[in-house]
C-alpha cells in the first residue's frame, strides 16, 4: 500500500469519504499529478502532503456541490416523486437493455452486486483500468440517452 492510498483509506475509515472506490480514484489523481510534475518537485515530502490535502479538498467541494444539487432537485420534485421514479426506472431499464452484454454486466455488478472495480475486473477477466473506463463511458452514454 502506498502513502496516498493509506491517506485516503484513513479518510474513508473516518467517514470523510463515502465510497471505497473514491479511495482508488483519489489515489490515481495524486499519481497523475505526480506523473505530470515529478521533474519540478524539489521537496517530495512537502509536495506529497500538499497534493494529498488539495486533492481531498477538491473532491470534497465537488461532492458537496453534487449533494446539494441532488437535494435541491429532489425538493423541487414535490408530490410527483413516485410517478417520476417509476417512469425513470422504465426509461433506465430500456436504456440499460440497449447496451452490449458486457457493459450491462459491468453496470449491474457495480450497482446491484455492489462490487468494486477490482472484483468486476477479476470476474470479467479484464484489467481494472478497462473496467473502470468502460463503466464511466457507459454511464455517460446512459445519461445522454436519458436526456
Amino acid at each position: 500500500m502506498d502513502i496516498s492510498e493509506s491517506y485516503f483509506l484513513t479518510r474513508y475509515k473516518q467517514k470523510e469519504l463515502t465510497k471505497i472506490d473514491d479511495v482508488g480514484d483519489l489515489k490515481n489523481s495524486v499519481f497523475l499529478a505526480f506523473a505530470e510534475e515529478y521533474k519540478n518537485i524539489e521537496n517530495l515530502g512537502y509536495w506529497l502532503r500538499r497534493m494529498l490535502f488539495i486533492t481531498f479538498i477538491r473532491w470534497n467541494k465537488k461532492n458537496i456541490i453534487r449533494t446539494s444539487k441532488k437535494f435541491s432537485s429532489i425538493m423541487a420534485m414535490g408530490n410527483n416523486v413516485t410517478e417520476d421514479k417509476e417512469l425513470l426506472a422504465i426509461q433506465v431499464t430500456k436504456a440499460l437493455n440497449s447496451l452490449t452484454e458486457e457493459k450491462q454486466k459491468i453496470v449491474r455488478l457495480k450497482f446491484w452486486a455492489h462490487l468494486d472495480f477490482e472484483q468486476i475486473a477479476k470476474y470479467l477477466n479484464k484489467s481494472e483500468v478497462v473496467v473502470r473506463k468502460s463503466y464511466y463511458n457507459t454511464l455517460l452514454a446512459l445519461k445522454n440517452r436519458l436526456r
